[in-house]
């Protein structure tokens, strides 16, 4: 499990979470997220200190305003949902840069799910897919994938992706 804590989160919660399997904190600063950025040290420190992963979300455009607390992170973390840059990241601007030298730290994974959630466009999503093409060249052993399912952001069944699909998508950017 992935799960949400903060500094509210006791010694005792952190022990029984991870008896019960919890491999993972998560944050996301996004309309609906349970635990933001303000909490990024604190649930560093637990996840670390409990040899836990952190996911996290934000908005990837505000990247350069959150890198010096970023580079700081200990945990090993994925940068969740193909870094959602709503506004699209150009694939040799400053974002782009900083992104891939926190890559090259050691303890980051960048996470292909969601495309859909953050393109600009529609299928075969090609601003999504240049910029991970890039990251896909620079470190293919940094990259998870996920299918995104339940897709929370489709509100109709029929509009669902194709899982098979999007993986076939991925492979092609690989």
């Amino acid at each position: 499990a992935v799960v949400i804590i903060d500094a509210s989160t006791t010694e005792k919660d952190m022990e029984i979470l991870t008896a019960a399997g919890t491999v993972g904190a998560r944050i996301m600063d996004l309309p609906g997220g349970a635990v933001n950025l303000s909490e990024l040290e604190v649930v560093d420190e637990r996840a670390h200190a409990a040899d836990w992963m952190v996911a996290v979300q934000f908005d990837g455009n505000t990247l350069l305003d959150h890198l010096p607390r970023l580079q700081k992170i200990r945990s090993r973390w994925v940068f969740d949902h193909h870094g959602k840059f709503f506004k699209g990241i150009k694939t040799d601007g400053p974002e782009m840069a900083a992104l891939l030298k926190l890559i090259d730290r050691g303890n980051l994974w960048f996470k292909f799910a969601g495309v859909y959630e953050s393109s600009r466009e529609s299928w075969p999503y090609e601003d999504v897919a240049a910029f991970s093409r890039v990251i896909a060249a620079h470190a293919p052993e940094r990259i998870v994938w996920g299918t995104n399912w339940p897709h929370n952001s489709i509100r109709e069944t029929s509009a669902y992706p194709d899982d098979a699909r999007l993986a076939e998508l991925v492979l092609g950017w690989l």
